[in-house]
C-alpha cells in the first residue's frame, strides 16, 4: 500500500510535532518532513516530493500566501499538491 506523503509547514515547532505525531499514527500516512518557514518548505517539497502539504498561512521569510502564489513557477508542474492553510 502506498502511503500518503505529508509535509507540515508551520513556524510553531510544537504544533508541527503534535500534528506530526497524530498523523504518524495513521497506517496510510507518512510525515516525510517538517518546515518552519516558507523557504524551508519550498526546499523540502523539492527534496521530499510530498503528496500533501499542510501549510500555515503566516510564516517568516516566505508566508503561506506568498508561497502559494509562487507555486506555479517554483514547483514541478508534473506533480499535484493539496495545500491546507492553517491560521
Amino acid at each position: 500500500m502506498n502511503k500518503i506523503r505529508v509535509l507540515l509547514a508551520d513556524d510553531n515547532k510544537d504544533f508541527c510535532d503534535v500534528l506530526g505525531n497524530y498523523l504518524g499514527k495513521a497506517e496510510d500516512i507518512e510525515v516525510v518532513a517538517m518546515a518552519h518557514d516558507g523557504i524551508e518548505a519550498y526546499n523540502k517539497i523539492r527534496d521530499y516530493k510530498p503528496d500533501v502539504v499542510i501549510l500555515d498561512g503566516i510564516m517568516p521569510r516566505l508566508d503561506g500566501w506568498e508561497f502559494l502564489k509562487s507555486c506555479k513557477t517554483r514547483i514541478s508542474k508534473n506533480r499535484q499538491y493539496v495545500l491546507c492553510f492553517l491560521r
